[in-house]
């Protein structure tokens, strides 16, 4: 019963923290945005026709009970797969946490 209330707890303040965060600091990509990220690779890291640089990480956890092999990657452990792309500045503009490690 605990680990469905700490649950519902997570689940409400993810809610809250996307519904007053996300406009602010997760602005929708537009082709003015593109255009300047392009312009802006260019400058400080001499690429031609670059929009985002992609990056991922196995994040490490022990393994919950009945999941099988879905979580075991290639370097044997389990882990859920982060993965990002950040723009000329190095900030994030899109992040995707969760995919299975395998």
């Amino acid at each position: 019963m605990d680990h469905y209330i700490v649950g519902k707890i997570v689940d409400q303040i993810h809610d809250v923290l996307w519904s007053k965060l996300s406009l602010k600091h997760l602005t929708f990509p537009d082709h003015k945005r593109f255009l300047y990220t392009t312009v802006k690779f260019q400058e400080r890291w001499n690429y031609l026709n670059v929009i985002g640089c992609i990056d991922g990480k196995h994040i490490l956890f022990k393994c919950t009970t009945k999941a099988g092999s879905l979580f075991y990657n290639y370097k044997h452990f389990f882990s859920v797969v982060l993965q990002d792309v950040a723009d000329s500045e190095s900030r994030l503009i899109f992040i995707d946490i969760g995919a299975f490690g395998k």
